[in-house]
């Protein structure tokens, strides 16, 4: 009976090894077996798979022959310590394939004893991590680099110079940081699509990385903007680099078989010793390329202290002006317009004007950009118009003759989905017909959309709106798109009359051109900025129809216009044209 029992133990222990052993062979994981004193006795195919060693080729030998050299003394006796303390060791271990590949693998080894306790063999799990390690790696560098580029982003970029700061800090030395802006980047996605804008900033990372040195860092940020770290680095060094990179700006670039020219602005901020966090050395960088761009642009530009100030400044009259309309302290001036031989009002235009409670009454040039550019001239525009039309009625009601006042209209304003019935509401809701109110849009306002332009146009039309082109001749407006569109006047911009009119000056020949343009087209015209007697006898020589500026009257508060209003009534509608205009049409205060 023991004899019949012993041999079905037997073959029981015999199929639980050759199970052990089916499993061992067909795992993943690659498997190694060494006797007590070390030397391989088994292998599986993984094994084989990920070393490479075929197992003929190991039986015998030492596990050592996978050491990839990586790894010191002290880290196989913390093994050998656990692996005899414990029976076990488990962790992350570089090991090197047959073909000397190094690679990762997650090991676990275990001390496997008899029935006495005494080890007899070792046993090794093993797990190849050369594609996890590679798919982290890859994370790695997405979550660091610009996925279009392949340059370091906005991340990388900061920690990088946060720490080029703190060796600044340490050593005493400088770095510089170059932010870098693509001038009328968005022309190139509006024209040729967002396929060629992609190629093109891969282009230019390109182009800038060839202007650097190896220890340098070149990151995009975003955009079209580009950043460039320059660690140890003097000011005349850095000024270089920005040189070399406008330089090779110069070359054309060719987006889908084009040739294009492209420029960039570039701001210079310089760090020392002092202590200067990542954000704020790189704030400075983008204050500075700013003031690159409103200085022509295609420039580079260093920073100043007081860039800070002006940045702040803006920010503060940012923040005011938003609260500017509901505290009504916008104001409208009114500026006549008169006829050239009569001297009879034609209309006024309504310029805005800001009663600053501090700082007094503030020109529409400080701070209609930051309405355009945060979108607060949309209610601010809307209200110029509805106060315009409103203070006309009043004059009208007041007994003067009606008389048309004219409106400017910013791209932000004109570019409204709902603008013509907004203007249709407020002519409605005031009461004034629409024919007593003129727009005024510039030649790049209209020029574009051309489509949009006309259609808007045409529909303000139908509203009985007279349509004016403002800032005529500094623009881009051709001929042939300028007849597409229903316009009543053209105003010649007043740098034409202000800077040498006579003649024989380029101005002279420029301002002949134009109201000859306009009779041509049957358009009227009007002269701004209208100053001299000079300038006057000219324009009269064109028959230019209407003149405006400081000759004829300075823009007006609303009471101060009513009394210009009575006194051209007093003369029959006309207002005095001779040397002495500018004191007699003033009102007195």
């Amino acid at each position: 009976m023991a004899v019949k029992q012993d041999v079905t133990q037997k073959r029981k222990d015999i199929e639980e090894m050759r199970m052990a052993a089916k499993i061992f062979e067909n795992t993943l994981e690659g498997v190694l077996v060494t006797d007590f004193r070390g030397n391989i006795v088994f292998t599986n195919q993984s094994f084989e798979e990920i070393t490479g060693y075929k197992t003929e080729e190991v039986l015998g030998k030492n596990p050592s022959i996978l050491s990839s050299g990586r790894h010191d003394p002290e880290f196989y006796r913390k093994l050998w310590k656990s692996l005899v303390e414990k029976g076990e060791w488990q962790g992350e271990i570089w090991n090197r394939r047959k073909t000397g590949e190094i690679y990762p693998e997650w090991l676990t080894l275990t001390a496997i004893q008899d029935e006495r306790g005494k080890t007899v063999q070792y046993a090794a799990i093993l797990s190849d991590l050369t594609s996890r390690k590679q798919n982290e790696e890859r994370v790695k560098h997405l979550a660091y680099h610009d996925a279009l580029t392949d340059l370091p982003n906005r991340y990388l970029f900061l920690d990088r110079l946060k720490t080029a700061l703190a060796h600044a800090a340490r050593h005493e030395n400088t770095l510089a940081v170059l932010f870098l802006d693509l001038d009328r980047f968005k022309d190139v996605n509006d024209t040729l699509g967002h396929a060629a804008g992609d190629q093109l900033l891969q282009e230019v990372g390109k182009r800038i990385t060839t202007c650097i040195r190896e220890e340098d860092t070149v990151a995009r940020m975003g955009g079209d903007e580009f950043t460039v770290l320059l660690p140890d680095i003097q000011i005349e060094d850095a000024k270089d680099v920005a040189r070399r990179i406008l330089n090779v700006f110069r070359k054309p670039f060719v987006l889908e078989e084009q040739e294009l020219y492209i420029s960039s602005s570039i701001g210079i901020a310089i760090a020392s010793d002092k202590v200067l966090d990542a954000q704020t050395i790189l704030r400075h960088a983008d204050l500075a390329m700013y003031k690159a761009k409103e200085n022509g642009k295609n420039r580079y530009w260093i920073y100043e202290m007081n860039m800070s100030i002006q940045a702040q400044n803006r920010l503060t009259l940012e923040q005011r002006l938003r609260k500017a309309l509901e505290r009504d302290e916008f104001v409208l001036y009114y500026q006549p317009q008169v006829d050239v031989t009569k001297g009879k009002i034609l209309g006024m235009e309504a310029l805005i004007r800001w009663k600053h409670p501090e700082e007094g009454l503030i020109p529409p040039m400080k701070f209609i950009p930051i309405a355009e550019e945060t979108g607060l001239i949309l209610p601010i525009g809307e209200w110029v118009l509805r106060t315009a039309i409103a203070q006309n009625i009043t004059w009208q009601k007041e007994g003067f003759p009606a008389l048309r006042i004219a409106v400017n209209l910013s791209a932000r304003q004109f570019e409204q989905e709902n603008l013509v019935e907004q203007i249709s509401k407020i002519l409605d809701e005031e009461g004034m017909e629409g024919r007593w109110l003129e727009l005024e849009i510039t030649e790049s306002v209209a020029m574009q959309d051309i489509e949009l332009t006309s259609r808007v146009l045409k529909q303000l039309k139908e509203l009985g709106i007279h349509i004016a082109i403002d800032d005529f001749g500094v623009g881009y407006s051709s001929l042939s798109y300028l007849k597409r569109f229903p316009i009543d006047t053209l105003k010649v911009d007043q740098s034409f009359i202000r800077d040498g009119l006579s003649q024989d000056s380029e101005n002279g020949v420029i301002v002949s051109s134009i109201l000859e343009l306009a009779r041509d087209l049957n358009y009227s015209a009007i002269a701004e900025g209208v100053e001299t007697e000079a300038q006057l006898e000219f324009l009269k020589t064109k028959a230019c129809a209407g003149i405006q500026g400081f000759l004829i009257s300075r823009p007006l508060p609303a009471r101060d216009m009513t009394t210009l209003l009575d006194m051209a009534h007093e003369n029959q509608g006309k207002l005095s044209v001779s040397s002495e205009l500018n004191n007699t049409n003033q009102p007195k205060a």
